[in-house]
């Protein structure tokens, strides 16, 4: 019941709203890369893809190394989708399954290019 309380709308934009006072006074905190997902992952969830592919962009380009990536390539990946950028979640998936091979990032990668075809 936690969990779907913190998927209501109201909720998700609180969310986004602290993620970006965090981000506006913490920019180099060591939580930052974290902050950048949380608020993509909130937006993906009000479907809001437009920022929520500019925030996992902004993860996967500044914080290139950090654990969320594969994950924030899916979340970019499902956003163009939905923005119909189906070439550009093509591109990323595609990418996803070269950079982290045998992961589950791709093999969900995978499945998800096999059912665009």
């Amino acid at each position: 019941q936690e969990r779907r309380a913190v998927r209501e709308p109201a909720a998700l934009k609180h969310a986004v709203l602290d993620f970006q006072e965090f981000l506006k006074k913490y920019p180099d905190s060591a939580y930052a890369a974290n902050a950048h997902y949380q608020m993509g992952y909130a937006y993906h969830n009000l479907k809001d893809y437009k920022n929520a592919l500019d925030s996992y962009q902004l993860l996967v380009n500044k914080y290139a190394s950090n654990e969320y990536v594969p994950d924030a390539m899916l979340g970019i990946a499902d956003c163009q989708q939905q923005l119909k950028a189906v070439l550009g979640a093509r591109k990323t998936f595609n990418q996803i399954i070269e950079k982290y091979p045998g992961s589950k990032f791709a093999d969900l990668a995978k499945k998800r290019l096999d059912n665009m075809k």
